[in-house]
């Protein structure tokens, strides 16, 4: 029986707006959403969009592993021989941007620790589009009052 709510939906939303509030941002031209898109202007957008929980009751408290995973699809048709170091570069500026875990504050809970479950690079089914996938777990824990 579950006693406690889930700090998935509030994790979401601080590294939504982290992201949103971060020079990754002008960097894809405010191409980061939270679900997928049918129509995107640009060769570079990024989508937060699947969670995984695992809970971790104790008899005080509360631990979660929340994973949240990122596409990253980029395309330059101008330079195609740079498209795979360039959705590296990405990669990289959004990995660090989702592990600032001191940007991400909660009420009611606080992210321990933000570690890389998950960082892959390939080919879209286009064969011109770059497909980037990054996975990062979270520590959370439940804040509670005695």
């Amino acid at each position: 029986m579950a006693d406690w709510l889930s700090a998935e939906q509030p994790l979401f939303k601080a590294i939504m707006l982290h992201l949103y509030a971060s020079p990754l941002m002008s960097e894809v031209n405010g191409n980061i959403f939270d679900r997928a898109q049918v129509d995107i202007t640009g060769n570079t957008y990024i989508v937060i969009d699947n969670t995984n929980v695992l809970e971790y009751p104790t008899s005080t408290t509360n631990k979660e592993v929340i994973a949240v995973t990122a596409h990253i699809y980029h395309k330059d048709e101008a330079h195609p021989e740079q498209v795979v170091d360039q959705t590296r570069q990405f990669m990289r500026w959004l990995r660090f941007y989702m592990q600032q875990i001191d940007k991400l504050p909660m009420e009611h809970y606080e992210v321990k620790r933000a570690s890389l479950d998950l960082q892959e690079t390939i080919t879209d089914a286009d064969l011109v589009t770059q497909h980037g996938i990054l996975r990062i777990k979270y520590d959370v824990w439940h804040n509670v009052r005695y």
